[in-house]
């Protein structure tokens, strides 16, 4: 049997609430959700404020917090110096690989000011389609629209 891991849902914490609060045990109320009562202890003891009630909106909220905080920040942000500086050397028809050795050169201290060059193809091809896009594609040395994937191709050896 094939299990798949999803997180809680806000009517999943609701109830957990509920019915932790009528004095039902973790067990029975991990059979009424469906879920494991492992999970549920966990989600307690993680969103759970000592000595008061459970309470699903608060818990929803931290949850929601910890997942963005998981993720890593963005370096070429639009907006900021740096990404307005990447944008002109790709516009000066300079590639990601030469973006990234000149940032390191230029700032070999200050790692906040350096983007290898795949941070700079990301940036670029994750451009909402639009002008911009469409331009930074272009001023690329090869122009391709789309990125193909690494894998996946067929092996032609005999």
């Amino acid at each position: 049997m094939v299990k798949h891991y999803h997180h809680l849902s806000t009517t999943d914490r609701v109830t957990l609430m509920f019915l932790k609060r009528q004095g039902l045990s973790l067990r029975a109320i991990a059979s009424e959700l469906n879920r494991s009562p492992s999970t549920l202890s966990r989600e307690l003891r993680r969103r759970a404020v000592e000595g008061q009630p459970y309470d699903a909106e608060a818990a929803g909220l931290a949850a929601r917090s910890a997942r963005l905080r998981c993720r890593p920040r963005r370096k070429l942000v639009e907006g900021t110096d740096l990404y307005d500086v990447v944008v002109d050397m790709l516009r000066n028809k300079w590639s990601p690989q030469q973006i990234s050795g000149t940032l390191k050169a230029m700032f070999p201290h200050h790692s906040e000011f350096q983007v290898s060059h795949e941070t700079v193809y990301k940036a670029t091809y994750a451009q909402p389609h639009g002008v911009l896009r469409k331009e930074l594609i272009t001023c690329l040395r090869q122009g391709h629209t789309k990125r193909r994937p690494r894998t996946g191709g067929v092996d032609r050896r005999q």
